[in-house]
């Protein structure tokens, strides 16, 4: 699941980062299929990710 994430922290680290994500509503976890997809909330936050993306991490991360 975390496969495109930083090596520096760990599969638990990142699940309680999304969970705590989802908790105060910076983003959005719909689960279909038994796979779960995440929409940021935050319109300003996507756009400042966008920018400081490389297209190619934007593909990877389908921004």
């Amino acid at each position: 699941m975390f496969t495109r994430l930083n090596p520096e922290f760990t599969e638990s680290q990142c699940l309680d980062a999304l969970l705590w994500l989802e908790a105060v509503g910076l983003i959005h976890r719909d689960a279909i299929a038994d796979k779960d997809y995440y929409q940021l909330q935050v319109p300003l936050l996507s756009r400042w990710l966008r920018m400081h993306m490389k297209p190619e991490q934007m593909q990877q991360w389908q921004l």
